[in-house]
């Protein structure tokens, strides 16, 4: 009734039969190592733009609530100068420029002196009024401080924004005769004044060039002559006690 079956057939049978079991196990396991894989990634990345999304966001909150403590400080001192140049600092930072400029005026306003607030105004500021108001500040305030080299350099730099290149070289050309410059500046401001007074000629030149006529030309004054630009510039050399003319006639001593 029953067949028998040799056992070396039953044994290949039997094999068979394992190998195929094998063969689905294994794959069962590398459909499983393959899910473990990609869904950490897909999480990863979910979680990668989550995270991006937050400091983003967070970044912006931080950048409004700066700005909210430091108007709030501002409300709260009006009369303190450093509250309007942080404020005006924040606001420069976030491309604001009007709005800080006008912050660093305020500062300048309370504090005539603080020559880092007209630095930021030369440099961002746009507005001919308003340049030529700190211009005026910052002239009486050098009076009072005349021996002060940033103020100076910073009354400079609004001139040269005002395009008055000669001016902006002679407010540093006397201090030099003052003896007031730290040698480790001298040779940074002797080579801006050399800066400003060719610029001050090259603007001489082309106003020259657009009027025809022999009239007086009302343009900035002549610069002072080339000779007395010579290279290695020292004011050291000049006895307080010895009398300076005119600045336009006095040649830079070697």
């Amino acid at each position: 009734m029953y067949e028998t079956v040799p056992v070396d057939k039953r044994f290949k049978v039997g094999h068979h039969t394992g190998i195929m079991r094998s063969i689905h196990q294994l794959s069962f396991f590398a459909t499983l190592v393959a899910a473990t894989l990609l869904i950490p990634q897909t999480v990863s990345a979910e979680s990668s733009a989550s995270q991006d999304h937050f400091i983003q966001k967070t970044a912006a909150q931080i950048a409004a609530e700066e700005l909210a403590t430091l108007r709030q400080k501002v409300r709260q001192t009006p009369n303190e100068a450093n509250a309007h140049a942080q404020l005006a600092d924040a606001l420069r930072k976030r491309g604001r420029l009007r709005e800080a400029a006008q912050e660093y005026v305020q500062a300048t306003l309370l504090a005539p002196e603080m020559y880092a607030a007209y630095h930021q105004i030369a440099a961002i500021g746009d507005d001919p009024q308003q340049l030529d108001d700190a211009i005026a500040r910052l002239t009486k305030a050098k009076q009072e401080k005349p021996k002060e080299l940033m103020m100076r350099v910073a009354l400079s730099e609004l001139l040269e924004k005002r395009k008055n290149y000669y001016q902006a070289a002679r407010v540093l050309i006397e201090i030099t005769y003052e003896n007031a410059v730290p040698p480790k500046y001298f040779q940074r401001v002797n080579a801006r004044i050399h800066f400003l007074l060719a610029k001050s000629k090259e603007a001489q030149l082309h106003a020259k060039d657009a009027v025809s006529s022999d009239e007086d030309l009302d343009v900035v004054p002549a610069p002072l002559p080339e000779t007395g630009l010579r290279k290695g510039l020292t004011a050291s050399k000049i006895n307080e006690s010895k009398e300076l003319k005119g600045m336009g006639h006095v040649p830079l001593l070697p």
